[in-house]
């Protein structure tokens, strides 16, 4: 419906500028002309996860599994919301649904952070590896297995995957940091950005 659409875009707009209350607003206006609920109520639980009201948006997300049960991202926005709470095996469970469901890097690599947060980092690799062969254009892949191995003490697997991540984005500070601290520590200052 492309009325409804047109909320949903609209929404989507409010919700990237952080206007919380003005994309529930469209949400709202987009469910009384949609006709296929599912985009409907995962944006809603797209607000509500932004806002920090996990129940809520864990409600939203449960009624698009009802209405499109492989609907794509809404097992991955559960494990996102169940990380947020610290809740990493949930999380995992999630995301493995997701995995199952519509294969992404994404989903991947958020499998790898919950392993890293649960100390199972041969899991956490494997994840992150997977995403990035995956998508070897993932630069916040490359970003975590460096960290990874440099908590590990494998300096040389962290400075190669920390450039990887640098060169993909260039304009990321925390990259750009994590590079020339690697460098530093491996007494390549001179070259440290």
């Amino acid at each position: 419906n492309s009325v409804a659409d047109k909320f949903i875009i609209e929404g989507r707009a409010a919700l990237k500028k952080h206007y919380f209350f003005q994309a529930l607003a469209y949400a709202d206006s987009a469910d009384k002309y949609s006709i296929e609920k599912s985009n409907v109520y995962f944006f809603k639980g797209r607000i509500y996860s932004e806002l920090g009201q996990f129940n809520e948006a864990e409600k939203s997300y449960k009624k698009v599994l009802n209405v499109s049960p492989n609907y794509r991202g809404v097992w991955n926005n559960l494990g996102n919301n169940s990380f947020r709470q610290q809740q990493f095996k949930q999380a995992i469970d999630y995301y493995h649904k997701e995995i199952i469901n519509n294969i992404a890097p994404i989903p991947l690599r958020a499998m790898g952070r919950a392993f890293v947060e649960l100390g199972e980092t041969d899991s956490a690799k494997i994840y992150f590896q997977n995403a990035i062969k995956m998508d070897p254009g993932y630069a916040a892949a490359y970003f975590n297995l460096a960290q990874l191995e440099e908590d590990e003490g494998n300096l040389i697997n962290a400075l190669q995957h920390s450039k990887k991540a640098f060169d993909l984005d260039n304009n990321n500070l925390e990259y750009q940091y994590v590079f020339s601290s690697l460098l530093v520590q491996m007494g390549q200052s001179n070259e440290a950005i």
